[in-house]
């Protein structure tokens, strides 16, 4: 797969990501606490088995295990020496098992840490650590990098820098975003607003621009309507299945396929061109999506130009 062939996929109709992978790595066994890069080398058969879950289910564009891969995020478990090794490997299982038409995005998540003046990561050591894990994961073959989940201006913009600094791979940015309770507009927890998302990842050069995890497929539409009138860039939304509760110990998402579809239709609608699911969503949920994106032409309106 190259970046063009990426690209032009978005230009020809909705393309399918691919749901949760930490929620589906805990029914396999992964312990709370535990470092989910680490299975990349220490059970990369159960990793590998998610993944191809959801290429199964009809995921177009699958995520590598390397969310908490940067080497601010590794050095909290004393694992900063192994990032090049964990991304390449979580990256490995994916390039040597993916068929034809599936493209794969090297996942970038939060570092953990808030910039200064609020925490002690500098902008520049910021930059740096993206830096690193991009290059890592560009060796290893993926498509595209995707940086997910993120609440901070300053801390994504400085990942789609040191991810442009690190390759040419088109950059996706996505941040989680929730509605106010009185229902009007959204932010993230730190107070980003989609207008100042759009314009700063846009002005990074940002290639897709995004919202993922949050509180349900429900808000996800809205955000991500809101996200398709502000700019002509492709958009992504990869909602949780809810929110989250503990059941007889046990974590559970509420929302199921049949109450998500609804609102990914809505996203559809919008314009929305990579659809998926984050946390709690399931091969289930991709497969009957892919039957919802199937023979689907591309639906972007013309967007407001700010």
């Amino acid at each position: 797969m190259t970046r063009p062939a990426f690209l032009a996929a978005l230009a020809r109709g909705p393309l399918v990501a691919d749901g949760g992978l930490g929620s589906e790595l805990f029914k396999r066994g992964l312990a709370a606490g535990e470092v989910p890069e680490t299975w990349n080398t220490a059970h990369p058969d159960r990793v590998r088995d998610v993944h191809l879950a959801y290429i199964k289910a009809g995921s177009r564009l699958v995520l590598t295990n390397t969310f908490g891969g940067n080497p601010v995020k590794l050095a909290t478990a004393g694992l900063a020496e192994r990032g090049d090794e964990l991304n390449r490997a979580g990256a490995d299982l994916l390039t040597a098992a993916r068929p034809e038409g599936v493209f794969i995005a090297g996942d970038m998540g939060p570092t953990g840490d808030f910039l200064e003046p609020v925490g002690t990561l500098t902008a520049a050591a910021c930059v740096e650590a993206y830096r690193q894990q991009a290059a890592a994961l560009a060796a290893a073959g993926v498509d595209a990098l995707m940086i997910e989940t993120m609440a901070d201006l300053g801390e994504i913009t400085a990942a789609i820098r040191g991810a442009r600094e690190a390759c040419a791979l088109p950059v996706i940015a996505s941040m989680t975003f929730e509605q106010d309770p009185s229902g009007g507009g959204f932010h993230t927890m730190m107070g980003v607003t989609p207008e100042a998302f759009a314009a700063a990842a846009e002005k990074a050069g940002a290639a897709v621009i995004g919202t993922n995890c949050g509180r349900g497929a429900h808000e996800s539409a809205g955000a991500a309507a809101a996200l398709r009138r502000l700019t002509a860039l492709p958009i992504l939304a990869k909602p949780n299945a809810g929110v989250p509760r503990v059941v007889n110990g046990r974590t559970v998402y509420d929302q199921s396929p049949a109450f998500m579809l609804p609102w990914y239709t809505r996203m559809l609608d919008a314009g929305v061109n990579i659809v998926g699911g984050c946390c709690g969503t399931t091969p289930e949920h991709i497969a009957a999506l892919a039957a919802l994106v199937a023979g689907r032409a591309p639906a972007v309106p013309a967007p407001r130009r700010r």
